[in-house]
C-alpha cells in the first residue's frame, strides 16, 4: 500500500467473440451492399462502459460500473489485440466512469461513489487516492498539457487536479454548478460542463475560471470534447442539439432531429464529430451538418454511453445493459444476466446531400434539391417532420414528430435532382399562410438516416 492510495490487483478475463452482428447494424446509407457492421465485444454482466478511451498500449480501455441491482464491482479493463476483454475488479460497492490516458503511461479514472480517483498501470496494477470530501463524486476525468490529471467534484461543485504522485488541489465554484465532463482544450486550458447552473467553464493551470452561459430551457450540458477544427463541443442532455464553443468562449449550436437530448460525443477519425442520443449514433460535419444518424443494434435498444476513435480509423462506443422500455409508460429495463457491449465500427458518412433554405409550396407540393455522391447511386425515402417539445422539466426536454410529408428519391451515382414531396393534410394545415420550419430527413431503409437539413416551407402564391 502506498502513502496516498491502496494497490492492488484483481484480473476477470471474458472471451470476446467478434460476434458480428446479426443483431447489430451500422451500415452506411447509400451503400449497405458493401458496408462492415460493427464488432461486439463482451464484458461482465450487467456492466456499464461509461467511459472508453485508447490507452498507451494501443488497446480500447474502458471505465465500467455495475447495475444498481448488480452485486458485482464495476471495473476497468481493456479489449486485448486477440480479442478477449480483461477486467480489473474495483472494490466493493465501487465503479468507474470515465477513464484516460496519463502523463505517466499509466491510465486514469473517477469512481463517483467511493469518491476516488484511481490509477492502473498497463498490467493492471490499481492504486486509489481517496477525496478530502468523501461525498464529492467525481465524475470527469481529463489529462491536462500542465502533466497533471484534471477532474470534476459533481456533488462538491469543485474542479480537482492530482499531480501523477498522487497529490490533490480542489478549486472550488459557484453552489449548484455541477460540473460533469471535463477535457483538455487546444488553449492550453481545461473545459468543462456544467449541468446544474447551464454553462461551459474554463480553468486555467493556476485555478482562474472564466464561465460562458448557454440559451434555451435547461440544455443540461453533458460531455465535451475537442474537435478537429481547434475548438471545443459539447453535448446537451436536455435539448436535441450540439454546441461548439471557440477558445474565446463564443457559442453556437446545431439542431439535430432526435427524440431526446445527446449524451456521449468524441472526434472521427473521419473529421466529423460523432455523438450518441440514447440508442442512437450520429455525426455531425465542422460546420453543424448532420452525416449520419442510425443505431448500433436493429431493433433500437443498446444505449449508448461513451464514444472514442481507435488508432486504425474505426470508433468504439461503450453501452448500456439498461434500456427503456414502453407500453403504457416510459421506463427503464435492466437485465442483470445480459453482457455489457463494446462495439467497434468503421465510421461512414452519408453520401446524399440535402439542400436547406425556403422550399416554396404548391397544391401540397414541393420539391427538395439532393445530391449522390456514392458510386453505387443513393436510393431512399424522403420525410417531411415537425418536432414538438414535450415533458419539459428539471431534465430538460423530450420531443415528439409530427409527420408532415413524404417522396422517394432514386438517383444515379454524381446526379444532383430536384426530388418531389407531398405534403399530408396535417402538413398543409400547419402550413396555412406563415412559413413553416420542419426537418427534411434523408432515409435509406430501417430506420436508417443518411443525412437530415431544416427547411422552411412557404406557399408558393400565398395570396391566392
Amino acid at each position: 500500500m502506498s502513502d496516498l492510495g491502496r494497490t492492488w490487483r484483481r484480473p476477470r478475463t471474458w472471451l470476446l467473440a467478434g460476434l458480428s452482428a446479426a443483431i447489430c447494424s451500422l451500415l452506411p446509407v447509400a451503400n449497405a451492399l458493401s458496408s462492415e457492421e460493427p464488432t461486439i465485444f463482451e464484458m461482465a454482466p450487467a456492466m456499464h462502459a461509461r467511459g472508453v478511451t485508447i490507452g498507451p498500449d494501443g488497446n480500447l480501455w474502458f471505465a465500467g460500473t455495475s447495475s444498481s441491482g448488480s452485486r458485482s464491482p464495476g471495473a476497468v479493463g481493456r479489449v486485448e489485440s486477440d480479442g478477449k476483454v480483461v477486467e480489473f475488479s474495483l472494490q466493493e460497492n465501487s465503479g468507474a466512469s470515465q477513464i484516460v490516458s496519463g502523463p505517466d503511461g499509466n491510465l486514469w479514472f473517477a469512481e463517483p461513489d467511493a469518491s476516488r480517483i484511481g490509477r492502473v498501470t498497463l498490467g493492471g496494477e490499481i492504486t486509489t487516492f481517496p477525496l478530502p470530501d468523501r461525498a464529492s463524486r467525481p465524475i470527469g476525468i481529463a489529462a491536462g498539457a500542465d502533466g497533471n490529471l484534471w477532474f470534476t467534484e459533481y456533488a462538491a461543485d469543485r474542479i480537482g487536479r492530482i499531480t501523477t504522485a498522487g497529490a490533490i488541489t480542489e478549486f472550488s465554484l459557484d453552489r449548484g454548478s455541477k460540473p460533469a465532463a471535463i477535457v483538455a482544450g487546444p488553449d492550453g486550458n481545461i473545459w468543462f460542463t456544467e449541468r446544474g447552473a447551464n454553462r461551459i467553464g474554463r480553468i486555467t493551470p493556476a485555478g482562474q475560471v472564466a464561465e460562458f452561459p448557454l440559451s434555451g430551457k435547461n440544455p443540461r450540458p453533458a460531455a465535451i470534447v475537442t474537435g478537429h477544427d481547434g475548438n471545443l463541443w459539447f453535448s446537451n442532455e436536455g435539448a436535441n442539439r450540439i454546441g461548439r464553443i471557440t477558445p474565446a468562449g463564443a457559442i453556437a449550436e446545431f439542431p439535430v432531429p432526435i427524440l431526446n437530448g445527446t449524451d456521449a460525443i468524441a472526434p472521427g477519425p473521419d473529421g466529423n464529430l460523432w455523438f450518441s442520443s440514447y440508442e442512437q449514433v450520429g455525426a455531425l460535419t465542422p460546420d453543424g451538418r448532420l452525416a449520419r444518424l442510425t443505431c448500433l443494434k436493429t431493433n433500437c435498444n443498446l444505449p449508448v454511453l461513451s464514444l472514442t476513435a481507435g488508432t486504425g480509423g474505426e470508433m468504439w462506443a461503450g453501452t448500456s445493459t439498461e434500456y427503456t422500455g414502453g407500453g403504457g409508460g416510459t421506463y427503464i429495463i435492466t437485465n442483470l444476466t445480459q453482457p455489457g457491449y463494446l462495439a467497434r465500427f468503421v465510421p461512414r458518412s452519408s453520401s446524399t446531400e440535402l439542400t436547406s433554405g425556403p422550399r416554396p409550396v404548391k397544391r401540397r407540393r414541393t420539391r427538395l434539391e439532393l445530391s449522390c455522391g456514392s458510386t453505387g447511386g443513393c436510393h431512399g425515402n424522403l420525410r417531411l417532420s415537425r418536432q414538438r417539445a414535450v415533458f419539459p422539466g428539471e431534465s430538460g426536454v423530450n420531443y415528439s414528430v409530427v409527420p408532415i410529408g413524404s417522396g422517394r428519391y432514386d438517383l444515379d451515382a454524381g446526379e444532383r435532382r430536384s426530388v418531389l414531396v407531398k405534403l399530408n393534410r396535417r402538413g398543409a394545415k400547419l402550413l396555412g399562410k406563415r412559413p413553416l420550419s420542419a426537418w427534411a430527413l434523408a432515409e435509406a431503409g430501417g430506420g436508417d438516416l443518411e443525412t437530415a437539413r431544416l427547411v422552411t416551407l412557404r406557399r408558393a402564391n400565398p395570396h391566392r
